[in-house]
Parts: structure tokens; C-alpha cells; sequence
């Protein structure tokens, strides 16, 4: 007999098929949230985060702070080039 337990995005109580235990992840059928068995007695989902969107949002914020430096390093460089110009014109 299958586990009963309410979703906790949309409130729906759904059916945890097969062997429940901790860990296991299942889809609400109605909201489509993907969730985790994170009790067995009484039976309680929790959602799952999405840990590639987290991930996705530190790379992009790493991707825009290395442009940061990359270009500061260019201007550097420019800014060397243009005092060995300078010099080599005296």
C-alpha cells in the first residue's frame, strides 16, 4: 500500500509509491514539484532546491567579478604600454 503525504509547494496530499524512506525523491503529480522524503513517521516531503540554479547563480556572479578583474588587468596593461611609449618617445 502506498504512503500518503501532503506536498508542501501546493498542499495536495499524494500518494509515495513503493518502500518509503529517507532520501527518496518523488514528484508532486499536481504542482510538479520535485520533493524529498525527509520523515517516515509521521510521512513529510520536503522540496528538493535546485542545486544547478544555485550553482548557476555563484558561477555567474564568479564569471562577472573575473571580467571585473580581467578588465582591470587590461587597463593596467594599457596603462604600462602607454608610459613605455611615452618613454621610449624622450
Amino acid at each position: 500500500m502506498a504512503t500518503m503525504a501532503m506536498c508542501p509547494e501546493c498542499e495536495v496530499l499524494i500518494s509515495i509509491p513503493g518502500t518509503l524512506r529517507l532520501g527518496k525523491i518523488v514528484e508532486c503529480p499536481e504542482c510538479g514539484a520535485t520533493l524529498e522524503v525527509v520523515s517516515i513517521e509521521p510521512p513529510e516531503l520536503d522540496v528538493v532546491m535546485e542545486e544547478e540554479e544555485e550553482d548557476w547563480e555563484e558561477d555567474l556572479e564568479d564569471l562577472e567579478e573575473e571580467e571585473e578583474l580581467e578588465e582591470e588587468d587590461y587597463l593596467w596593461e594599457e596603462e604600462e604600454d602607454l608610459e613605455e611609449d611615452f618613454d621610449d618617445e624622450e
